[in-house]
């Protein structure tokens, strides 16, 4: 299945995205005239377990969840996120490609997206475009590698926590929108478990929850309920994409 259009563009803000942001700069101005931006809302599909991939996706101030389904798609689990640190679909920078997994919009933001056939053509031209995207992959299957790990050894508060955090800082707003269904399908777990675990950490001031939204009130305290795999990720994101500013 192929994933709606994007919505309508703006200028592309280079600078936001770490994935651009560290691009040389004779590869950031060969794609930039083909660059488009826009707010994506939350819940859509960018591209579809199985189909095409015919976009990659760069964003801004939003997040992308990529979610394996099980046979027929009646469950879902979440097995990378990617924020303003990273991209989704940039395998096809390397010819046609098609899903393994489902991208969806997890939080909705800004975001920026280039043709695939754009890409291809960028990176035909291009071993530091390459190299640059093979980099960022690896980074991906690390998280994914740490995301297995991560749901087999610590506890559903230490990975919530994380989670949390890891949004947090991707969306740079202490207001994160989302209900305690989609969580739970992200986290893999029931409905329950997520409201009994948010409620204990709203008990200990830590979040604050209501009507669909999630207020981190004590990010500091947060990161010590959370699992080592928040700073693991962080450390490993800041060494391959860093930013001025950033600490390795």
């Amino acid at each position: 299945m192929k994933a709606d259009t994007p919505p309508s563009a703006t200028v592309a803000p280079f600078l936001r995205n770490r994935f651009l942001a560290t691009l040389a700069t004779a590869d950031r101005a060969a794609i930039e005239p083909n660059v488009k931006t826009g707010r994506f809302e939350q819940g859509k599909i960018l591209y579809e377990q199985g189909g095409d991939i015919d976009q990659a996706y760069f964003p801004l101030t939003g997040m992308i969840s990529i979610v394996a389904l099980l046979k027929d798609g009646d469950k879902a689990v979440e097995v990378a996120t990617i924020g303003n640190e990273g991209a989704a679909g940039t395998v096809t920078g390397f010819g046609p490609s098609h899903a393994f997994n489902r991208a969806i919009v997890q939080v909705s933001g800004l975001m920026s997206w280039l043709d695939a056939r754009h890409l291809e053509a960028a990176v035909q031209r291009s071993n530091a475009l390459r190299n640059h995207i093979v980099r960022y992959n690896e980074l991906v299957t690390a998280q994914i590698q740490q995301s297995v790990a991560c749901n087999a050894l610590h506890t559903v508060q230490a990975r919530l926590s994380r989670w949390l955090l890891q949004t947090h800082e991707r969306i740079d707003s202490n207001i994160i929108p989302l209900t305690q269904e989609f969580l739970s399908e992200m986290l893999g777990v029931r409905r329950s478990t997520v409201t009994e675990i948010a409620s204990e950490l709203q008990a200990r001031e830590l979040i604050r929850y209501r009507r669909g939204k999630i207020e981190i009130l004590d990010a500091g305290r947060l990161k010590e309920a959370a699992c080592e795999c928040y700073e693991t990720v962080r450390r490993r994101t800041n060494k391959y994409f860093p930013l001025a500013g950033d600490v390795q």
